[in-house]
């Protein structure tokens, strides 16, 4: 009986079913975008030092900065960018 039960085609387990998880997501908010920004000497020196006593990066330093610092903003976009270019005043 031993011998039929190895040799008996295996029933695939509901876990082999499953497809490959797919890597997670990365939410938007953590997407980083490259900029450049013009500082003076004085404030590269400062943005150095103050990332260097935190030890964080400068970027993320400024990153932080830079968020704390929009706060409040808010942006909110209406309708599809087609209907804005549709709108025009009307020449009375």
């Amino acid at each position: 009986m031993v011998a039929a039960v190895q040799d008996a085609p295996e029933i695939p387990s509901p876990k082999s079913r499953k497809g490959k998880s797919s890597a997670p997501q990365i939410r938007k908010a953590d997407a980083r975008v490259k900029a450049s920004l013009l500082l003076s000497a004085e404030t590269d020196l400062k943005l150095t030092v103050l990332a260097k006593m935190r030890s964080l990066d400068r970027s993320l330093l400024a990153e932080k900065i830079l968020s704390d610092a929009v706060r409040g903003v808010v942006v909110s976009l209406r309708g599809a960018a087609h209907e804005v270019e549709d709108r025009q005043p009307d020449a009375a």
